[in-house]
């Protein structure tokens, strides 16, 4: 897929572009949006009819799935990054997020881990599918970062949802640090029997 410029080329050797690595077609900024695009639901059909006028080239449905595919591979890196156990704050959190498939909206929950450094800098650890938030699957996913060095050395308080799935999960991979609903969930629990 060309970017609808041509870059000039010599008979000798010597001359070397610097807009374009070797064999690039594309800058990687234009990927960058198309992984974007894509990652906010749009089709991959529809992501090349939204980038051919900024690029003035066509782009094909094909050429997104192969740059969209880079993804999976930058998502299981991050699920396999080890950890400093330098965390002193864990929030534990199941979200409910809806998917378009082929059949419709589906519910999914994820998992999701957040640490807190002394310095106060907070960090997105990691998150997992899930089929429900019950103490097997969140056990799994709690002893996987374990494993990856969040053995909770540091930690001085664990803020959770109120989830007995995950209350029970606490008892065996982090036993012995403090466990702190979050007011959040606790305010909106209240609200909703109002």
């Amino acid at each position: 897929m060309p970017t609808g410029r041509k870059v000039p080329r010599c008979r000798e050797k010597g001359f070397k572009t610097s807009l374009f690595k070797q064999y690039q077609r594309r800058q990687s900024e234009v990927d960058k949006q198309i992984k974007e695009a894509f990652l906010l639901g749009v089709s991959t059909r529809s992501v090349s009819r939204v980038i051919e006028p900024l690029l003035d080239d066509r782009v094909s449905a094909q050429t997104v799935s192969n740059i969209c595919k880079s993804l999976s591979k930058e998502v299981e890196k991050f699920h396999r990054h080890l950890f400093e156990d330098d965390y002193i704050y864990l929030v534990l959190d199941g979200i409910v997020v809806k998917i378009k498939t082929g059949l419709g909206v589906k519910k999914k929950i994820f998992l999701c881990a957040y640490g807190i450094k002394p310095d106060g800098h907070k960090e997105f650890l990691d998150f997992r599918l899930a089929r429900s938030e019950s103490e097997t699957q969140w056990e799994g996913f709690l002893n996987t970062l374990f494993h990856r060095g969040l053995e909770g050395k540091n930690l001085k308080l664990i803020a959770v949802d109120g989830c007995l799935g995950l209350l029970k999960a606490l008892e065996t991979v982090y036993p012995f640090v403090p466990i702190q609903r979050c007011w959040v969930h606790k305010l909106r629990n209240v609200a909703a029997r109002l």
